[in-house]
């Protein structure tokens, strides 16, 4: 088949020059595109290419055959090319590769002859104008915040973004701008997204899905870009199948009458050769701009692309004649740059958060309720424990207390009463049997938890062992004692119950000495507990817990909502149409840590205020440093959620890892038993757990009133920090190691 040369400024090839063997109409032969000169870091031969790949190869992991093998293809500038190919077969690959969302496994890719991600292509950045298949937008965004947030993250200002939407919103027939995009149809939500795409005038317009929305119109457009330029131009199509080139550089009958047609019905192999068959080399009109025969143009934009063109034209010069600038005016440009991409992703994640009350409203409670589920479950003494009475001595029905300290032979009676009435009826509560056996029954089926046994004939054997002051008999000495049987299997109640009866029975000796006019120091135990040097004497176990709980709490759920964010943002597309305008990763997770950390430290207000004003657990430190130490470990938690985040694709595997870390650092930092209890290997193993020192900082200053000076409290403010850097530094490296894949 012969073909005559079509002249244009952008094609420089006949279909002789492609070395095309054989056409059919279901059957076409691959043609080879040019050599290209390539080095590894610019192509000179293509610095008037848009785009240049060359043999690119792609495989993704666990995959059986490479989804890119061996793709070349060559896009001019001021050109329209369409990428075509059945589903599956690589074009979403390769154009994330060309935007510098993955890694190619070998072969070249050229944008403007720079490879991208380098600084001289621009690309991710300013000069690329990326529109996914799917709508990426954020729905909770209007018309004008959607344009706005991308208009800030390339840079533009307050006015250029004003003129932009007002022309964009004409231009596309967009709804008025204080809708949201949530509510727009599907067509509407195309064509804003067209409109973010176009905002910042690209000099390459990547498009996936786009033929919905292109309308005649849209192709006037004048902006000095690949997709949409003033000069001829004309349709490269790239046709996949298995993973192959199948055709390159042919042209296409995809315009008549200046209108685009296209074939969604047929299947790629039909669309290729019908448009071979059909195609006319004879005249190409022009798609931008229409002129009558006296020269005047007919454009209805017109006067816009009249008043826009300088504009545009020295933008587009700057690109490539740009002065080379020194280390500190490129330093300079990037931390300005990089100011309003922050400025952006803050206001993003500000005004999802404020469209969303309720659930902002909930993680704000969420934490307070724990602080209280907490105080009011754990710490506290068991109260009405049931216990069981078998007194042989004496019935304690309306009993007098009888005691005879004078005389040769002293007598007591009803000392076995004054025990039990001594014993705090609050924390225990008394039930009388009248054998033993039933006693014995009702601890076996978990009635009671123990019961105690006064033996016949207790209060004379007490009395005289007491005040005996010699060496009391056996008979004495045996009918003196009271017996417990008890159920040990609770430790905290078996505790209680012992430490009771203990005390009780120290201040019921001393009050028989009492009773018979002697010393009452005499019956007192000869220990001397002084006044304790941090805490009280009846320190409960809620000040204990209480300080490591706030860590816990702050340390969990700033995790969950940092990575369940995150997810969401790489599921719905966003992410990564944020990431092709240019923004980092860093910056990501500082906008991250500005909006989540402003939700972080009114919960760590909220939570401080229930502790020392609701439950009345007094800090004897400095609060100031206990407020930002907790804050840090929220932080820390809210770094490990973005760390999850990168290596998950659900939220439900970001959750399910956020809680197999919760447990290990919650109970090898100590919050929940003290590390003494522990074997001494795992006593070093949780020197690594990221709230070990945290937690005993913690208490040090709330409990011991230590300061950040102390030994025992600053190396918790070191390991968090440190904790932060290091999961800063995982996120970036899992982050750019996943995007090579």
């Amino acid at each position: 088949m012969s073909m005559k040369r079509y002249d244009n400024p952008g094609f420089d090839s006949s279909p002789e020059d492609l070395n095309m063997t054989q056409l059919k109409r279901n059957s076409i032969t691959t043609v080879s595109p040019a050599d290209m000169i390539v080095n590894d870091t610019k192509a000179a031969g293509h610095v008037n290419k848009a785009v240049a790949v060359k043999n690119a190869m792609k495989t993704y992991s666990g995959a059986a055959k490479p989804v890119l093998n061996n793709f070349s293809m060559t896009v001019e500038e001021g050109t329209i090319y369409s990428l075509l190919g059945s589903s599956g077969c690589g074009k979403t690959t390769i154009l994330s590769c060309i935007v510098g969302l993955r890694k190619i496994d070998g072969g070249k890719i050229y944008v403007f002859g720079a490879m991208p991600g380098t600084k001289e292509s621009g690309v991710p950045g300013r000069r690329v104008g990326y529109m996914p298949q799917d709508i990426c937008l954020y729905p909770e965004f209007t018309i004008k915040e959607a344009l706005q947030y991308f208009g800030i993250i390339y840079g533009l200002t307050s006015a250029e973004i004003e003129e932009k939407q007002d022309f964009l919103i004409k231009f596309l027939d967009l709804p008025q701008r204080d809708r949201t995009v949530g509510t727009l149809s599907g067509g509407q939500k195309r064509r804003v997204s067209f409109a973010c795409a176009l905002i910042h005038e690209p000099q390459l317009l990547i498009l996936g899905g786009c033929g919905s929305i292109i309308e005649r119109k849209h192709l006037e457009l004048p902006l000095p870009i690949s997709f949409y330029s003033a000069h001829h131009r004309h349709n490269y199509d790239t046709l996949h199948r298995g993973s192959k080139t199948i055709t390159q550089n042919i042209v296409l009958k995809l315009c008549k009458n200046d209108s685009m047609v296209m074939q969604n019905t047929a299947q790629p192999d039909d669309v290729v050769a019908q448009a071979i068959d059909e195609v006319s080399f004879q005249s190409k009109r022009r798609l931008s701009v229409s002129q009558n025969q006296n020269g005047t143009s007919t454009n209805p934009h017109a006067k816009l692309q009249k008043s826009m063109s300088s504009l545009s034209v020295l933008s587009t010069r700057s690109t490539y004649y740009k002065r080379k600038q020194s280390v500190i005016e490129n330093v300079r440009d990037d931390l300005w740059m990089s100011t309003y991409r922050l400025r952006a992703l803050i206001m993003r994640n500000t005004v999802l958060l404020m469209r969303n009350v309720k659930f902002l409203l909930f993680i704000l409670a969420l934490p307070c309720l724990q602080m209280i589920n907490t105080c009011l479950t754990i710490g506290n003494d068991p109260t009405d424990l049931r216990i069981g009475v078998v007194n042989m001595d004496a019935d304690c029905t309306n009993y007098t207390l009888n005691l005879n300290c004078e005389g040769d032979e002293p007598s007591a009676a009803f000392l076995s009463c004054h025990y039990l009435d001594l014993l705090p009826n609050k924390t225990l509560s008394l039930i009388n049997f009248e054998s033993e056996d039933l006693a014995l029954a009702e601890v076996q089926k978990g009635d009671l938890w123990g019961y105690i046994k006064f033996p016949a004939n207790y209060s004379q054997a007490i009395f005289d062992r007491v005040l005996s002051g010699g060496d009391p008999s056996n008979e004495t000495l045996e009918g003196s004692l009271i017996s417990f049987e008890m159920d040990m299997t609770s430790k905290q109640i078996a505790e209680t119950i012992r430490t009771e009866f203990f005390f009780t029975y120290q201040k019921y000796i001393m009050s028989l000495f009492e009773l018979c006019n002697y010393d009452p120091k005499v019956g007192k135990i000869p220990l001397d507990f002084q006044e304790p040097v941090y805490g009280t004497v009846n320190t409960n176990f809620r000040e204990f817990i209480a300080p490591s709980s706030i860590l816990a709490i702050l340390f969990f759920f700033p995790l969950i909502s940092g990575a369940v964010s995150y997810i969401s943002d790489k599921k719905n597309g966003t992410l990564d149409r944020t990431l092709v305008a240019g923004v980092q990763t860093v910056e990501i997770l500082a906008a991250y840590f500005v909006t989540e950390g402003a939700v972080l430290l009114i919960q760590t207000a909220l939570i401080f205020i229930i502790m020392t004003l609701v439950f009345s657990i007094q800090v004897h430190g400095p609060i100031f440093w206990a407020f930002v130490l907790a804050a840090l470990i929220g932080f820390s938690g809210l770094s490990l959620g973005f760390m999850i985040s990168t290596m998950c694709t659900e939220e439900v595997q970001a959750v399910l890892l956020a809680l197999g870390t919760y447990f290990p650092n919650m109970l090898l930092a100590g919050m929940v038993w003290p590390l003494e209890g522990i074997p001494i290997f795992l006593q070093y193993v949780a020197l690594l757990v990221p709230c070990n020192l945290a937690c005993e900082s913690m208490r040090s200053m709330t409990t011991r009133g230590w300061g950040l000076t102390h030994i025992r409290v600053w190396p918790g403010f070191a390991s968090t920090l440190a904790w932060i850097c290091v999961y800063w530094i995982l996120t970036i490296v899992i982050h750019r190691t996943i995007a090579k894949k």
